[in-house]
């Protein structure tokens, strides 16, 4: 019974945040274009609550006051898979009192599995994230998305890599990150 009120909770969220987006100046568009990133920045991401791996409850709303990195990946992504390496610096470099990175995976818990024996994340990974990702967070933008949202709950930036060069994402973000803290 939980996870039905938690679900029906959730589904009832995504779709009051469509509704809104779809109906705000800032996401008109002509109905043959996609969403771009400039689209999601300075709006309020679609609100999740969500169970990573180790069963722990992540609620976008209770993250408030802090800066969120909120990442998309697969593990058969490579861009994703190398994104991993600049998303644990940016987690062991940063307060977790002022930052907190999450990320949400396309596989499912049983397929993770294996793959988090021999990849080491230091951030909470959240499974079966697919739709989420689609509906609410520019699921036509590829595949490897990072949003940066601030302490007031609003996303910042937006970014789409295709390519990871080595640490290219930390440098991307650390920046943005270190801005947004103070």
């Amino acid at each position: 019974m939980k996870y039905l009120i938690l679900t029906t909770s959730l589904v009832l969220a995504m779709m009051s945040t469509l509704f809104a987006q779809n109906n705000s100046p800032a996401f008109a568009k002509s109905s043959n274009s996609s969403k771009t990133e400039s689209q999601f920045e300075g709006q309020q991401p679609m609100p999740f609550q969500a169970f990573d791996m180790q069963g722990n409850t992540h609620f976008l709303p209770e993250y408030k006051g802090k800066v969120v990195v909120i990442a998309f990946w697969a593990t058969g992504d490579e861009t994703s898979r190398q994104q991993i390496k600049s998303l644990n610096r940016v987690k062991q470099e940063s307060s977790s009192e002022e930052v907190a990175v999450i990320s949400f995976a396309e596989e499912d818990k049983s397929d993770l599995v294996s793959f988090l024996k021999n990849n080491k994340i230091e951030y909470p990974v959240i499974p079966n994230s697919r739709p989420l990702g689609e509906i609410g967070y520019g699921g036509d933008l590829g595949t490897s998305r990072i949003f940066i949202v601030d302490k007031k709950g609003i996303v910042q930036k937006v970014i789409i890599t295709e390519n990871e060069e080595e640490m290219a994402t930390y440098t991307t973000i650390k920046p943005i990150i270190n801005e947004l803290v103070k």
